[in-house]
């Protein structure tokens, strides 16, 4: 009936902790009843079971100690004030946010698939993103933003490289401005100068990483992924080039 620091299905914690106590600063709970009691008066009704659940969950201790939540009593006050309904049930099931990583896929490729010392090769990174998600531009638009970026490693060896990212789309931010975002397929460039090369091994194979926010058209973003893909990769010497 409120929100907690960690999701239901994390199971390595003790207990799932939520904070009750608006201190110097407001519980999380208190500031998400008066942002879900402003949008339910704003006419998005979808959020009133969820003020109203929150509000449930601290009622005892409303009642008891009602200095303890000061901010949430504001928030009560704006619920009754707003004539919201206090009879509303949260929904029997509520379908999951999905993940950066069920919306952002990549494919890695590297021409040629050799790598000698000292010697650059190039390495493509395409990036997919699903229908009506984005994923922020590097360098992103905004400090909040957690912005797209490639990193590649190489057990038993040592690399250098060289990203390069495109431009993006530039979609309204919503704040009067716009954000440059990544849409659909985006390419990212890389050049690869191995330093060193694993010894005793003719191959092996290069780990690249993307760091990446999914966001939707509406301003939600979901907690970013680390997405992995592998790419095979001959190691040749100087001598047999």
């Amino acid at each position: 009936g409120s929100f907690h620091y960690s999701q239901p299905s994390v199971d390595h914690l003790l207990a799932r902790i939520k904070d009750t106590h608006d201190g110097a600063f407001p519980t999380g709970n208190s500031l998400a009843v008066r942002a879900l009691v402003q949008l339910a008066r704003s006419g998005f009704e979808r959020y009133v079971p969820y003020a109203a659940a929150t509000l449930r969950s601290y009622a005892g201790l409303l009642e008891r100690h009602p200095r303890t939540l000061a901010y949430m009593l504001w928030g009560l006050y704006e619920y009754r004030h707003g004539g919201l309904p206090e009879d509303v049930a949260l929904p029997k099931t509520v379908a999951p946010l999905p993940r950066t990583s069920d919306l952002v896929r990549i494919e890695a490729s590297l021409n040629p698939a050799s790598l000698s010392p000292g010697q650059a090769s190039p390495l493509e990174v395409v990036v997919s993103v699903d229908a009506g998600w984005h994923i922020n531009s590097n360098p992103a638009s905004l400090a909040t933003l957690v912005p797209t970026t490639l990193t590649i490693g190489l057990s038993g060896g040592e690399l250098g490289v060289t990203p390069r990212y495109p431009k993006g789309h530039k979609v309204p931010s919503g704040l009067g401005g716009t954000l440059e975002v990544y849409r659909g397929k985006v390419t990212i460039a890389a050049v690869v100068v191995p330093h060193r090369l694993p010894k005793d091994h003719p191959d092996g194979m290069l780990e690249v990483l993307v760091r990446a926010q999914a966001c939707n058209e509406t301003g939600r973003c979901l907690i970013p992924a680390t997405l992995k893909a592998d790419v095979p990769v001959r190691f040749v010497s100087v001598d047999q080039k």
